[in-house]
C-alpha cells in the first residue's frame, strides 16, 4: 500500500507537518463527542528487520 491508499470510512487523514503525523504516515482519524480513534496502515518503512511492524510504531500512538 503506498500513502495514497484509500481512507477508510467514516476516517480523515492527518495531514502531514502535524506532530508525528509525517513519521506515523498514513494516519487516520475518526472523532466524536465521546471518543477519538486513531487508525493506521503499516507500510513498509514502519517494518523491523523481521518484517514486522516495529514496537515503536505503537509506542507512538500510545
Amino acid at each position: 500500500m503506498t500513502r495514497n491508499s484509500q481512507i477508510p470510512d467514516d476516517f480523515t487523514l492527518v495531514p502531514a507537518g502535524v506532530g508525528f503525523a509525517d513519521v506515523l504516515a498514513p494516519l487516520f482519524i475518526k472523532q466524536s463527542e465521546e471518543e477519538t480513534v486513531l487508525r493506521m496502515r503499516v507500510e513498509n518503512n514502519h517494518l523491523n528487520g523481521i518484517n514486522i511492524c516495529h514496537g515503536g510504531r505503537f509506542d507512538d500512538l500510545g
